[in-house]
């Protein structure tokens, strides 16, 4: 779960960059990495990344605050190593496997 205490902390601050704001940074963020050479995946990963943030913040009615932003990093990185950890057993066993750790394999 998200640290709610932290993003009850600073929920007044987040309001000086709403995220509608947030959202409009994205394409020059993302033009900015172009500038210097990035390409492919690492585009796509960061637009997606920052496009996931902007819904969590716009869910939740957020704006921008780097607390709120390490707090949804912190989960979804936990989320993302559950997932790669699954996709990797899939692909080297090929058989299906459990969404969660400990849990039965369908059959």
């Amino acid at each position: 779960m998200f640290n709610e205490d932290k993003i009850r902390q600073v929920r007044d601050k987040s309001s000086e960059f709403p995220a509608d704001e947030f959202l409009e940074t994205i394409g020059p963020f993302i033009e900015t990495l172009v500038k210097h050479g990035y390409v492919g995946t690492t585009l796509h990963l960061t637009r997606h990344s920052l496009t996931a943030f902007y819904l969590f913040l716009a869910v939740h009615a957020l704006g921008y605050h780097p607390g709120i932003m390490w707090s949804w990093f912190s989960e979804v990185s936990r989320e993302m190593v559950s997932i790669l950890t699954l996709l990797s057993h899939r692909i080297r066993y090929r058989e299906p496997c459990s969404p969660r750790p400990g849990a039965a394999h369908a059959k």
